[in-house]
């Protein structure tokens, strides 16, 4: 695949990558620009989590790793794939100027809204995004604490821990079932 290795932000939409795979690594990993891309996109950032202020469409999105990813405050941001694994936590609205740490994203008054368009493997916890919505099936090895939550496909919940799914509204359209396979 092409590897790309920066020191500072990122904005990478304007660069052609064809359909081979991505992968993006580097002290401060700044989604600013929107990505579509064929193939699969790797995001790592092992210093302070990976920043996302546009949407990213891909064939496979992959957060690997601690720190996590932090959805920048916004209208939506959208992740489109056919899976998106975040192993990291993943906190919204951090960074609000004059709103506060946890503004969930409130910017010209509607709410951040975080889309998952396709399934979610997930194993951190999240927290602080305004709404979320889930278009696939789930796999949460972690508590989710948002605003909204709509869980469109089956939530799996990966071994036997207990989970916690904290919000206003909390709509599962599938139902909540166990799941022992990895998360």
């Amino acid at each position: 695949g092409v590897t790309g290795v920066q020191t500072c932000a990122l904005p990478i939409s304007p660069i052609d990558f064809g359909t081979n795979d991505v992968s993006l690594s580097a002290p401060n990993v700044t989604v600013a620009q929107t990505i579509a891309h064929a193939g699969m996109v790797i995001l790592t950032d092992n210093t302070t989590p990976v920043r996302i202020s546009e949407d990213i469409t891909a064939g496979l999105i992959v957060v690997p790793g601690d720190p996590g990813m932090i959805v920048n405050p916004g209208t939506i941001r959208t992740l489109t794939a056919t899976t998106v694994s975040i192993t990291g936590p993943v906190v919204g609205g951090v960074g609000c100027a004059g709103v506060g740490p946890a503004c969930r994203g409130a910017v010209g008054g509607n709410p951040q809204l975080l889309v998952i368009d396709g399934n979610l493997q997930a194993q951190g916890a999240w927290s602080g995004l305004g709404q979320l919505q889930v278009t696939g099936t789930a796999r949460l090895g972690a508590d989710v604490s948002s605003g909204p939550q709509t869980w469109q496909g089956e939530v799996r919940v990966a071994g036997t821990q207990a989970l916690t799914l904290t919000a206003s509204t909390v709509a599962t359209l599938k139902g909540i079932v166990p799941y022992t396979g990895p998360c």
